[in-house]
This record gives structure tokens, C-alpha cells and sequence, in this order.
């Protein structure tokens, strides 16, 4: 294909437009678009938005002109919610006034507009109708953008009052529903491959909480192994979500366990021999009615839900919670990650770290929903359920308790008295920018000496907290407190674990 500099679009040999798609860098798609209709494959599925036929003409080159620039940078599978959005706005208009020029740049209209869309259509009409609005009247538009990311979506309602109600179905799902879910996670004798992607991938979603696009996209060769003399670490590359993919992805650890089971199921005689083994980390098999043939293919998201959902009806995997059928999806086991981080008093910036969130509002989803305002709801809760929470903890110290001497790694040590205390040391040979003692509890390359006095940094930040606490306004917990409490939970994690464990092997 060519690039045309006049129009901005791709042209092929047959003279056909198509826009170059960079929601992955290293693999662009190329949308084709006609005047009504556009239309793109991605993730094994192909993505339309087909222009309604009565689209006001006037404004029909101002959407046109804002979707070209957001479609650029966006997944293409956002093409199905703006071609649902556009039909909407067509359904409205015969009851409001017509989408013209003038109506768009007027404020009463563009508010009772906004007032008439479904919850579900107004983030992406907010974020279309400001750029449209600046592509009408720049001076105007601008000041009316501005305006309307003032207005609130109200999507959240919903999703809150399901988690806050402690929904079986839509709410996160207890410690307790967690661990029957992970009896069932570890390799099974002679199970078939649709069984195994099934399990695996439940696997890796909660143990990185990344979104079924993220985890789909993983490369083939997005999988290392490293060797230290305290054991081996293992790591998988994961794209970043949404707009952030255009940045590429990053490197997560993740246990060998876990690698050892998607290296047997990438190894299954179906994958072996396929091409996709190189292109992604997971492919997925299906078995043609006609005689054995099988097929390789990628899979997307609705693929790869209903995959995991048909597993765990398969196997009967029980609630304790209700005694029914577990409801299992992955959405709510990113949901269930969430509910617990912010039990636990973590700071919004933390979690949208975790969940890869750029924008703090979008963060706040979650904080709003299941986070740190409604703890003490989450506390009463836990009682009612009889401590079904209680294990949590174990979930936040993810390094490892070693014996030996010091390495040449970066020491850690309480920064107390004139002799400091060393407890352990960093295991990664990357800088590291954060604080040297209360991240390290959290961190998977802290090394915790066994024979360390562990107790003294539960002292060290008690007398930090205090010195913080007389600081605080007494209404609020500030990130600084939440700060203080997460690392003391895996402090306590890890006296816990070398009183009650003791020994452990090294690998």
C-alpha cells in the first residue's frame, strides 16, 4: 500500500482506502473504510461501523474527521461501540432536536442530548463530541469540551451497588470462592486441549489481573526464565491496555508453576506445528465436526470467557458462599483483585498501576465501587461471612525468604540506630526508584533473610506512622497512610511465614 498525503489514508492497487491502525506498534491493522462503512480485522474477528443512512450530511466530515484521529490509536475493536453509538444518536434524534452544527454548539441542546443517551454511550460520545465540537468552532468547541468532561457517565451505579451488595454473580468473589477456584487450577492427567487452554488461561488472569485483549496478545516469545542462585524467576511480557498499547509492554513476573504449565500446553502436538505458536503466546484449538481435523487460531475475548466459563461448569466448581454453580468470569476476577487491593488500603495510584489505568478517574472506577471509601462496609462484611477474607494477606508478599549470606545485591535494612539492621536484599540487577524498605515487603525481588529481626521494621514504621499520623487531618487516611499499612502487611506475611512454615527449601 501507498500513502496518500493529501487525503491521509493507505491506498492499494485498487485505488481503496484504508487507515493505518497503530493500536500495536509492531503489528498495525488497516481499516478499510468506504464512505459508509469502515471496517478492520482484529483478534481473529472482523470489527465494522457502518454509517447510518439518514447520519445528518451537515456533521457527518466533523465524526468522520474526529474518528479518523481516534482510530488511529484505539484497539479496532472499539469500531462496533461508536457504529452502536451512531445508531443511537439516529434512534434520538426523531425526539430531540436534529444533530446540526448549530444545535451541537448549543449548550442546552448538547446537554439534553447527553441526558437522553444511555449510561453505557457516554464515555465514547464524550470522548467523540469533544472532538467533533473542536472541529466545528476550535474557540466554542473548545470551551463546551471542557464543559462536558465535567458530566458524569453515572456507569458506575450499577457496578457498585452489585459489588457493594456482595452480588454472587457480579460482585468479587470471596478468599474462600478463590481457593476452591485454584483446586482446580494445577495440571490434570489427560485433559483435553480446550480443558487446558481453558484452565491455564484462568490461571494467568489471576495471576496478573491484565484484561483477556492483554493476555491474548501476548508474543510468542514473550515468556523468559531467569536463574539466580536463590532459585529461578520467570517473567511474561504483557502488552499495555487500551491507549497505553501504543507504548508497548513490560516484563511481570509470574510463578514457574505457571510457566512450566502454558510451556506444556504450547508443547501439545496441536500447537507445535502450527505457525501461530510464534505469533502468540497462546493459541487456541478447535475441533471441526468433519472427521479430527483441528484448526489453530487466535482467540479473542468472547472466546476466550466463554472457554473458561464452559470449564468450570464441566468440572462443577461449587460456591461456598451460596452452594450453587460458581460464576466465573474474567472481568470479575480483575473486579475480585481490585475489591481486595482496596481492602487492603492501597492508594488509587497503586491500583490503577496494577490494573493499567492511565487516567485516575478511570482508577477510581474501582476505588469507587470496591475501594477504600466503603471499608468499613467491606469489614462488616467480611464479619457476616464469617472471615472469609481472613487469607488475603498471603497475596501481598510475592518475594522470597532465603538463607545464605549476602550477595553482592543491594543490601535492605532498617535505617534505625548506628548499627542498621540488614533484613534481606534486592534480588533484580535493575534500579529500582522506589523506597528501599517499604516497598521491598511487596516487591517479588525482595529477598528476606530468615534469621533477620523482622520484628524491628514493624517497630520502625510504627514510630513513622505516628510521626506521619500526628501530621494528618483527623478526617482522612492520606496515601502516606495507606503507604504505611501495606508494608506492614508483608511484614507480618513474612514473620508469619518463617514462624509457621520454617524451613523452606531453596530451589
Amino acid at each position: 500500500m501507498k500513502y496518500d498525503p493529501t487525503s491521509g489514508f493507505w491506498l492499494d492497487r485498487a485505488g481503496v482506502r484504508f487507515l493505518k491502525n497503530e493500536f500495536r506498534p509492531d503489528k498495525p491493522t488497516y481499516i478499510r473504510v468506504t464512505e459508509w462503512q469502515w471496517s478492520a480485522e482484529h483478534l481473529n474477528r472482523e470489527h465494522r461501523l457502518v454509517w447510518p443512512k439518514r447520519f445528518p450530511r451537515e456533521v457527518k466530515p466533523y465524526f468522520e474527521s474526529a474518528l479518523r484521529v481516534l482510530m488511529r490509536r484505539k484497539a479496532p475493536s472499539i469500531l462496533r461501540q461508536y457504529d452502536l453509538l451512531l445508531r443511537h444518536l439516529c434512534c434520538l434524534e426523531a425526539s430531540l432536536p436534529p444533530l446540526t452544527k448549530s444545535n451541537l454548539l448549543n449548550y442546552r441542546a448538547l446537554k439534553t442530548l447527553w441526558t437522553s443517551l444511555r449510561p453505557s454511550y457516554r464515555p465514547h460520545f464524550r470522548t467523540l463530541i469533544c472532538m467533533v465540537l473542536e472541529e466545528i468552532d476550535p474557540r466554542q468547541g473548545q470551551v463546551l469540551a471542557s464543559e462536558i468532561q465535567s458530566w458524569g457517565a453515572n456507569r458506575r451505579l450499577e457496578s457498585g451497588k452489585s459489588i457493594l451488595e456482595w452480588d454472587p454473580h457480579a460482585g468479587a468473589m470471596t478468599s474462600a470462592e478463590i481457593e476452591v477456584l485454584r483446586r482446580h487450577l494445577s495440571p490434570a492427567e489427560n485433559e483435553n486441549i480446550e480443558t487446558h487452554f481453558a484452565r491455564v488461561f484462568t490461571r494467568l488472569t489471576l495471576n496478573t489481573l491484565r484484561r483477556p485483549s492483554q493476555l491474548l496478545e501476548i508474543a510468542g516469545d514473550g515468556l523468559r526464565r531467569h536463574k539466580t542462585r536463590f532459585g529461578e524467576t520467570a517473567e511474561v511480557r504483557i502488552p499495555l491496555g487500551k491507549g497505553q498499547a501504543a507504548r508497548g509492554g513490560r516484563w511481570e513476573t509470574i510463578s514457574t508453576e505457571l510457566v512450566a504449565d502454558i510451556e506444556a500446553y504450547r508443547a501439545r502436538p496441536e500447537i507445535l506445528g502450527s505457525s501461530l505458536r510464534q505469533e502468540v503466546l497462546l493459541p487456541y484449538v478447535t475441533r471441526r465436526k468433519e472427521g479430527d481435523r483441528i484448526e489453530v487460531r487466535k482467540a479473542y475475548g468472547a472466546l476466550a470467557k466463554a472457554c473458561v466459563q464452559n470449564w468450570v461448569a464441566s468440572i462443577g466448581v461449587k460456591s461456598p458462599r451460596t452452594g450453587d454453580l460458581l460464576s466465573v468470569s474474567l472481568r470479575r476476577i480483575r473486579h475480585t483483585g481490585a475489591t481486595h487491593m482496596a481492602m487492603q488500603g492501597y492508594s488509587l495510584q497503586l491500583i490503577a498501576d496494577v490494573l493499567q489505568h492511565d487516567i485516575e478517574s478511570s482508577a477510581r472506577y474501582y476505588i469507587d465501587a470496591v475501594g477504600v471509601e466503603f471499608i468499613p462496609v467491606f469489614e462488616k462484611m467480611d464479619r457476616n461471612l464469617g472471615g472469609r477474607f481472613s487469607a488475603l494477606r498471603d497475596a501481598w508478599f510475592s518475594g522470597k525468604i532465603v538463607d545464605g549470606q549476602l550477595s553482592v545485591g543491594q543490601p535492605i535494612f532498617v535505617p534505625k540506630g548506628k548499627a542498621p539492621a540488614i533484613v534481606g536484599e534486592c534480588g533484580s540487577k535493575d534500579a529500582c526508584g522506589k523506597h528501599p524498605l517499604f516497598s521491598c515487603y511487596t516487591c517479588e525481588h525482595f529477598l528476606a533473610f530468615r534469621s533477620a529481626d523482622h520484628h524491628s521494621v514493624l517497630d520502625y514504621l510504627q514510630e513513622e506512622y505516628e510521626h506521619w499520623r500526628t501530621a494528618e487531618f483527623p478526617n482522612g487516611r492520606s496515601k502516606v497512610m495507606k503507604d504505611f499499612d501495606r508494608a506492614a502487611v508483608g511484614v507480618r506475611e513474612v514473620i508469619d511465614q518463617i514462624k509457621n512454615v520454617g524451613k523452606i527449601d531453596e530451589a
